[in-house]
This record gives structure tokens, C-alpha cells and sequence, in this order.
């Protein structure tokens, strides 16, 4: 599902796939979705100065972390979630820690699993395929997904856009 499945970058190969995939490459886009407080696009930005990164999360309150954390990186910040359809859903965060790493679109997640009492928020949420055509992106490097449970409808809401240009 997508929860409490992570250890580290090093114990699961990203932090090698990262250096050697991403440092020497000219051009091309990595889609941050989930991007939390924005230190992964960080860590991305500091290893490669030329692709476009977009950062995408929903949280207001962590929307506003990550503005500071990306703040003249020349990294571009939406504060909308990614989905199967275009739409507004309720995101869910602890009461006692609003803006915290576990916000999710589904509520056990943090109630059940994470034994929380939990805040909702409304939040705007958009598919890739429609961002990626507005925006006129032809190559992507790299989708990076962190959604709490809300993976597979990421890659939904860009199946149309992958198929026709192949990821690469």
C-alpha cells in the first residue's frame, strides 16, 4: 500500500539509482509528488542543476515548509495532491500534529494505523496526464511517489501520458 515500507535510500538501492542516473543528465523533468517539506527535490537540485523538478503537495501547512525548504532553487511548488481524476478529496493529518509526514488522503491511515486522532483538509487534486500536457513536458526522468496509500492512483491519473511518450 505504500505505508511503513521505508527504511533507507541506501538499504533500497535509490540513493545509488539516484547518483548515478540523474547527476550528468542535461535535460528533462522529475515529478516530486508527495514532496513533504521539499528535501528530496533538495537532495535532487544539488546533485543536478539542469533538469526541471515540480513538487507536488497538497498539505497547506507542509506546502509552506516546502516553499521555504526550495526557496531560490529554481524548483517548481504546486499545492495540490496528484490523482486517477481531476477533484477535491479531504486529506487527513494527525489533530495533535497537523502538517506532519503521514498526512494521507485516506483516514485509516492515520487513525487506524498510526493510532491518531485525525484533521481534514480539503484539497485540490489534479491528474499528472493533464499537468503534463498544460505544461508541455516531453520527457520525464523520473516520477518520484510518496502518497500514503495513494500510489496506484497516481499512476493512473498518468497512464494515458506514459503510454504515449514512454517514460524515460
Amino acid at each position: 500500500m505504500g505505508v511503513l515500507n521505508y527504511k533507507s535510500d541506501k538499504q533500497s538501492g535509490e540513493a545509488h539509482f539516484v547518483l548515478s542516473h540523474f547527476t550528468n543528465t542535461r535535460k528533462g523533468v522529475i515529478f516530486d509528488v508527495g514532496a513533504n517539506v521539499g528535501s528530496y527535490s533538495k537532495s535532487l537540485r544539488e546533485l543536478n542543476q539542469y533538469v526541471d523538478i515540480y513538487c507536488f503537495e497538497p498539505h497547506p501547512r507542509t506546502f509552506k515548509k516546502l516553499l521555504s525548504t526550495v526557496d531560490n532553487l529554481k524548483i517548481n511548488s504546486f499545492n495540490v495532491g496528484v490523482g486517477s481524476t481531476d477533484g477535491v478529496l479531504k486529506l487527513y493529518d494527525y489533530a495533535s500534529d497537523d502538517g506532519s509526514e503521514h498526512a494521507s488522503l485516506y483516514k485509516d491511515v492515520i487513525e487506524k494505523i498510526h493510532k491518531g486522532k485525525s484533521v481534514e483538509h480539503e484539497v485540490t487534486i489534479v491528474t499528472l496526464n493533464a499537468f503534463a500536457i498544460e505544461h508541455k513536458i516531453e520527457r520525464v526522468l523520473l516520477l518520484k511517489i510518496d502518497t500514503e496509500g495513494h500510489e496506484l492512483d497516481v499512476l493512473k491519473g498518468f497512464e494515458s501520458y506514459y503510454a504515449k511518450t514512454k517514460l524515460i
